[in-house]
């Protein structure tokens, strides 16, 4: 046998070697792989479960004072569910206002709570006014100031 022939038996015989060594970790490699990936999956279906959007009423309506004249006033929402975000917003010159509704992330446990919105409505000369509105439909609310 010459020496090249040697060199290329003993680099068969190597291959094959490593190649039987390789087969028998690929099925443990590959299950630990796919149970790796599985668990990821369950693992992000489960947390997508721990938090919801809850989404607070819209709320609209008509300023003015006692006498029916519309009042420019600043329009205070919060939502009450559990972190108290708040919008604000001035009524146009004839009294009217409009705010979208909020999304805010809820934690599961705390979904079941009723969804409500507190309303402050203050303008200067008139005592505040507050209300609260609760679920999601939309009644537009006229809100009647008194003077101070």
């Amino acid at each position: 046998m010459s020496q090249s022939n040697i060199i290329i038996m003993y680099s068969q015989s190597a291959l094959n070697n490593n190649k039987g060594r390789y087969r028998s970790h690929f099925p443990l490699c590959w299950t630990l792989y796919i149970m790796n990936r599985l668990f990821i999956i369950l693992l992000l279906l489960s947390l997508s479960g721990c938090a919801v959007i809850s989404i607070s009423p819209e709320v609209e309506g008509v300023v003015r004072d006692s006498n029916g004249v519309p009042v420019v006033a600043n329009i205070e929402v919060t939502h009450k569910t559990l972190d108290n975000k708040t919008k604000s917003l001035t009524t146009d010159n004839e009294g009217n206002f409009k705010v979208s509704r909020m999304r805010v992330w809820t934690p599961i446990p705390f979904s079941a709570i009723r969804i409500w919105a507190e309303v402050r409505v203050t303008a200067s000369g008139y005592e505040p006014y507050e209300y609260e509105i609760e679920g999601f439909e939309n009644t537009p609310k006229v809100v009647e100031l008194k003077k101070k």
